[in-house]
């Protein structure tokens, strides 16, 4: 089945429409909440896209990047001419 499903009217399969970025609050969750959007989708057979079911969200998560140490010593990276 497609990932936005199918049209609970007509049986069509959704069509991808849009991609919102929706992060989870750092205060609420912490500095390693993880990514997320939501994604919509809807009905575009003709005739259809009105009623109830036609329309779908997703919401999609990614876990957030492990934390690593700075390799040069402050954390600058090693471009940044700091020295370390």
């Amino acid at each position: 089945e497609p990932l936005g499903g199918k049209c609970g009217v007509c049986g069509a399969a959704r069509t991808f429409l849009l991609q919102v970025y929706a992060p989870l609050c750092v205060e609420r969750h912490g500095v390693d909440a993880p990514e997320r959007a939501v994604l919509l989708f809807g009905c575009a057979a003709a005739g259809c896209g009105k009623g109830d079911g036609c329309w779908a969200a997703v919401e999609a998560v990614l876990p957030s990047p492990p934390t690593s140490a700075p390799v040069d010593g402050h954390g600058c990276g090693s471009n940044c001419g700091g020295g370390g």
